[in-house]
């Protein structure tokens, strides 16, 4: 029979608390390094990113440089080879518009004045009768350049309008059309005399 009073909790369960302890920190020493290990894992990888940034922002700034650079020395000429290409598109042949009326114009018949906005024509005429001053405008309607022929007025419709005396019997007529631009391509084989 044992009389001894019996072991307090404490010094029966000593050892096995010490363990428990023990392998808590074990476990929280184990975590602490692996952290550790863990942020100086993504610090060089950030690091080698960032040197990569750094190497692609050198070569953009270079780049950037070397533009400004070509910029300042040659906008000037390229600001202007680009007007002119605007301007080439959209210039109108008004010589070839010229041609096309004088080859509509009857022998007698005698262009007085001329007006251009745009692609749109306005012109004076003085024929010496209506059915010729007819011809005319029909003959200009049936050029494929030539679109919207427009008779706006003639003989004594037109009376305060002209720049030019009529003489008696010779019919005054003013007209306008819109002059079509042949596209860029044929344009182009004319100016090489390949049509």
């Amino acid at each position: 029979m044992n009389l001894m009073p019996p072991q307090p909790p404490g010094r029966r369960f000593f050892t096995l608390g010490i363990i428990v302890i023990l392998l808590w920190w074990a476990h929280f020493a184990t975590f602490a390094v692996w952290l550790y290990l863990e942020q100086i894992q993504q610090a060089e990888q950030l690091e080698q990113v960032h040197e990569e940034v750094e190497s692609q922002m050198g070569t953009a700034r270079k780049q950037v440089g070397d533009h400004e650079a070509f910029m300042k020395k040659y906008a000037s000429e390229l600001d202007y080879r680009v007007a002119v290409k605007g301007l080439e598109n959209k210039n109108l042949p008004w010589s070839e518009a010229m041609d096309i009326i004088d080859k509509a114009l009857l022998g007698d018949g005698t262009l007085t004045e001329v007006q251009v906005e745009g692609n749109r024509f306005r012109g004076e005429a003085v024929f010496s009768s209506g059915e010729d001053a007819a011809a005319f405008l029909g003959k200009l309607g049936k050029n494929p350049q030539i679109t919207k022929v427009f008779l706006d007025c003639i003989g004594s419709q037109c009376e305060g309008k002209g720049t030019e005396t009529v003489k008696e019997g010779e019919q005054r007529v003013r007209f306008h059309f819109h002059f079509r631009m042949p596209p860029i391509e044929e344009k182009e084989r004319r100016n090489r005399g390949l049509e």
